[in-house]
């Protein structure tokens, strides 16, 4: 896990994110029952409120800064938090290199919560544009509860 998120900057972000990403939004569920074969614990799942901010798409090794290899992998990238580095206000997202969600046997190791960081304010336009195209899914509602964008104001 690296220690710092490594910061894309304007010409990797659109390579980063494009026409071909696509994003998910879902809610946190909890569940009270400690054992995951029991009926009670498929019956005690309760929704808590907070949502979960992901995107999914093509990356390479080095539009990430891991190496410079440009081999393409579609890799998921789930939004974790905001973090102050150098004086630039940052959202995080942490990769998923898991076999579950790269679809691959062996999984890719190398991103599987690797950090990179996108400036709050390019973030910001991203996300107004995915409000805008898709209002009943990102909505307003569930996205002032997302973990992640607790200082965020959309509003403004």
């Amino acid at each position: 896990m690296n220690k710092t998120p490594y910061v894309l900057n304007q010409s990797e972000l659109k390579n980063f994110i494009n026409n071909n990403t696509i994003f998910k939004i879902w809610e946190e569920e909890t569940n009270d029952s400690p054992n995951v074969f029991s009926l009670s614990y498929a019956l005690g799942k309760k929704l808590t409120g907070k949502y979960h901010f992901s995107l999914k798409g093509d990356v390479t090794e080095k539009l990430v800064g891991i190496s410079d290899d440009e081999t393409i992998y579609k890799i998921t990238w789930e939004l974790l938090r905001e973090e102050s580095i150098n004086g630039k206000e940052l959202v995080v997202f942490c990769g998923w290199g898991d076999p579950m969600s790269t679809g691959l046997f062996r999984g890719l190791p190398q991103f599987n919560y690797y950090e990179i960081g996108i400036e709050k304010e390019e973030f910001a336009y991203i996300l107004i544009n995915i409000m805008s195209n898709n209002p009943e899914y990102f909505s307003k509602i569930k996205m002032n509860n997302v973990i992640g964008l607790e200082s965020f104001n959309l509003e403004s």
